[in-house]
């Protein structure tokens, strides 16, 4: 089976090199690298084109001259993606060298049990290691005190479990979630969604990436505890919260509005049921949390997410 990685790049040149160099080491052989760099300021475009030299036919760059962002950039990898399993890779991690051969072990045994046009979605677990490739965590999930389990809608509306550097899918998956709508917070957030109320969502129990934590993450890895406790506070600034919370109901928002003729009534219900969290006083709030079991990965996420959400609040631009 031929599969196709897609890779967004932006200035990475100090660990690029080291990603791509992983995945042509797999011990699957029919792969596809398609590249698409977000205008770059350094050597970024020198190393993969020195890399293309090494591996011609597995390198597709489809950069253009256009500077879209990192959500947008995979959107547009997504659009162009043609083989029939996909996978996104993030510029800086490391691939173990059967990560792909699980993947495809995985979707072929899911295949035979599942109608033909399915969308499937797969993921996996991960190692944390430092700028110096030296492993800080053995897992992504028990480090963040996630439970990768947790792939239903009524879960992935609240928070994503996946990053999009462990994620795997099909065509009909990408061709369903494409084009990927600005209200998406992140693509990988925004096809779990659609994975999960139209198709199928598989997790792979194994660390398939070596997953490098640094200061210029989009994303990373975050341990929850005393610091969620903190920003509860009553005088803590919430106002980066509350923009953060306002995009997480926008894009539940858009995800009913694309799909309102494609979504049974079970699905309809319980985005409607998370929407009306918006103008809910606390307690409100509480209940109906509570009530649709619509909670975080652990008990500090939860509480934070109950406590420093205050709908009608002015945003200000602030970091989260």
């Amino acid at each position: 089976m031929k599969i196709e990685i897609l890779l967004a790049t932006y200035n990475g040149q100090q660990h690029v090199e080291s990603l791509l160099e992983s995945i042509l080491e797999q011990n699957h052989n029919d792969i596809l690298i398609t590249i698409s760099d977000d205008c770059s300021k350094d050597d970024t475009k020198k190393i993969i084109s020195k890399i293309k030299k090494k591996a011609p036919n597995m390198i597709n760059d489809i950069t253009d001259s256009r500077n879209r962002g990192a959500a947008s950039n995979f959107s547009y990898l997504l659009k162009n993606a043609s083989c029939e399993l996909i996978f996104f890779a993030d510029q800086d991690d490391i691939w173990e060298k059967d990560k792909v051969s699980l993947f495809v072990r995985r979707y072929r045994k899911l295949k035979k049990n599942f109608p033909p046009n399915t969308p499937f979605l797969l993921f996996s677990d991960m190692t944390l290691i430092d700028e110096n490739d030296n492993q800080t965590y053995d897992s992504y999930y028990e480090f963040c005190m996630k439970r990768p389990r947790k792939k239903r809608l009524k879960d992935l509306l609240i928070q994503n479990n996946m990053l999009g550097c462990t994620q795997a899918f099909n065509l009909n998956l990408a061709k369903l979630a494409s084009p990927i709508p600005k209200e998406a917070i992140m693509h990988d957030w925004w096809l779990a969604l659609v994975a999960t109320t139209f198709g199928k969502i598989s997790f792979i129990d194994k660390k398939t990436i070596r997953y490098r934590q640094h200061s210029q993450n989009t994303v990373g890895a975050r341990r929850p505890g005393i610091y969620n406790y903190k920003q509860m506070l009553p005088w803590s600034d919430k106002t980066s919260y509350i923009r953060h919370v306002n995009a997480i109901f926008s894009q539940a928002e858009s995800l009913k509005n694309i799909y309102k003729y494609r979504l049974d009534m079970k699905s309809e219900e319980i985005i409607n049921n998370f929407l009306s969290i918006r103008d809910k006083n606390l307690f409100n709030r509480a209940w109906i949390m509570s009530k649709n079991r619509f909670v975080r990965n652990n008990i500090h996420e939860t509480l934070e997410f109950l406590f420093r959400y205050m709908p009608n609040t002015p945003e200000k631009e602030n970091e989260l």
